[in-house]
């Protein structure tokens, strides 16, 4: 077999994503979580509140609102992002669209 090769930096990662399901799960998560942390920032500052009047407002602290919007959250993001919409009366709309990958990637056992 030849091999192609190529600059293409999508093109280059779309391939090492088949290759690799670990890999192209923690991307995907990634991808949600920085979506996350986004909106959230965003959602903050069309409010125009500061990191503490927003998290005393979710039931947060300052630091983990700042942890959410740096995408460096420990806990669920999805969670946070559903609570922001439910205080402030938000619709939340999730989308699913294709990935760099076309094969799923397994679905995690339950404990």
């Amino acid at each position: 077999m030849a091999w192609k090769i190529t600059s293409d930096v999508s093109e280059i990662l779309a391939s090492e994503l088949r290759a690799d399901p670990a890999l192209a799960r923690m991307v995907a998560e990634e991808q949600v979580n920085g979506d996350v942390a986004q909106a959230v920032y965003d959602t903050r500052l069309a409010l125009g509140l500061t990191h503490a009047q927003f998290a005393k407002s979710l039931g947060m602290k300052a630091a983990e609102i700042r942890d959410v919007e740096n995408n460096d959250f420990e806990g669920d993001m999805l969670a946070v992002l559903r609570e922001v919409a439910l205080v402030y009366g938000l619709e939340l709309k999730l989308e699913l669209r294709p990935q760099l990958t076309s094969k799923p990637t397994a679905r995690r056992k339950s404990a």
